[in-house]
């Protein structure tokens, strides 16, 4: 069948090749791309790209169903397994984000730096600084302590050895990032994947899955499900911890502020409920 995605060709290259390795080390709870009539990974029409994949029956992942969510990490964790050590081939491109994240963190605690400094002398404050204002002194010290976090030397080590094993993630989840079918779960969406600390999928799955639920005890089980198939150690644990307490979504409101564009109090108010019921205590 046809499927309409939402992203360069390039990706779909990366995929493919992506795919073929994951299916020789046995592991194939992934979507399958084909070729089509042409000999080609991919059809563009009408500047849209579609690419032929096998059909699958199947219901979005949910994120609020403990079983589901419960099946998606031990299917996660096995991906893990199976992606690391992949080597593109030559010519071909793919997503490298080791230490990205941490370049945004630390340009966000910057900004976050640069309102508090703004409002601090300030008298007519605005609606939006006003909203902000109660939270400023905490988020700055949340932010600051989980920065010291990453940029411990045991942190530094452990991207090394990232890159020396070759991780791969999938760098995206949502309910969209597998369905639910009759022979288990199926990964559909691989095309944000590439090299990065493990870590970090781990963390967006924990933060989603809190968000959905209200429920901060998911950390635990999570971790406990994915334990069982790649353990993890202490520190994994703890990095997995900070980047799900970070205030990501708060401080990047706070960001577009300063950059003079348009934000929604309630999207802000939105942002701060999710930093609130996502910080495990770091």
């Amino acid at each position: 069948m046809l499927k309409e995605i939402d992203c360069k060709e390039w990706k779909v290259v990366y995929a493919k090749y992506l795919q073929d390795y994951l299916y020789q080390r046995g592991f194939r709870k992934v979507i399958e791309i084909k070729y089509n009539k042409e000999g080609k990974l991919y059809t563009i029409k009408q500047n849209k790209l579609f690419i032929q994949i096998e059909k699958i029956d199947g219901k979005p992942l949910g994120l609020y169903n403990d079983k589901n969510i419960k099946e998606f990490v031990r299917v996660l964790a096995e991906f893990h397994n199976a992606s690391e050590g992949f080597s593109k081939p030559p010519g071909v491109k793919m997503n490298v984000k080791w230490g990205k994240t941490l370049e945004k963190y630390k340009k966000l605690v910057k900004s976050l730096e640069k309102f508090k400094d703004i409002i601090k002398d300030k008298k007519d404050l605005t609606e939006f600084e006003k909203t902000v204002e109660p939270y400023v002194d905490s988020l700055l010290k949340r932010s600051k302590d989980i920065m010291k976090i990453f940029r411990s030397i045991n942190y530094l080590m452990a991207l090394e050895d990232s890159m020396k094993r070759k991780e791969i993630c999938l760098n995206k989840i949502s309910k969209n990032t597998a369905l639910k079918t009759k022979r288990g779960i199926i990964i559909i969406d691989i095309f944000n994947s590439g090299y990065n600390m493990i870590e970090e999928d781990i963390a967006k799955l924990v933060k989603k899955v809190i968000e959905k639920t209200g429920k901060k005890d998911m950390f635990d089980v999570i971790i406990s499900e994915y334990n069982k198939v790649r353990p993890l150690s202490q520190s994994s644990v703890e990095y997995i911890k900070a980047h799900v307490s970070f205030p990501y979504d708060t401080l990047k409101i706070i960001s577009k502020y300063l950059k003079g564009e348009e934000v929604d109090l309630k999207k802000l108010k939105k942002a701060v409920y999710k930093d609130d019921i996502c910080n495990l205590g770091v």
